[in-house]
């Protein structure tokens, strides 16, 4: 289970970023609020992440500001 991230923000689009951690990009599915955090520039992002598996194969992970809003989003 994925449940933190901590790295840097290679790639940012409507509905999520990639975050590089450790030489790994991670499709992370963010909300507009963190996105509107996100800068351009190099530097440590951190996200708290909720890993979901569906019955159609499809895995999509999921980041949140903090540990607070994880569990709510649980």
């Amino acid at each position: 289970m994925i449940s933190y991230l901590k790295g840097n923000i290679i790639l940012k689009n409507s509905d999520y970023i990639i975050l590089e951690v450790n030489s790994v990009g991670y499709k992370v599915f963010v909300s507009e609020n963190i996105l509107a955090q996100t800068t351009e520039e190099p530097g440590d992002f951190e996200v708290f992440c909720s890993l979901r598996v569906r019955k159609d194969d499809t895995i999509e992970l999921y980041g949140l500001p903090s540990f607070e809003a994880l569990k709510l989003f649980e």
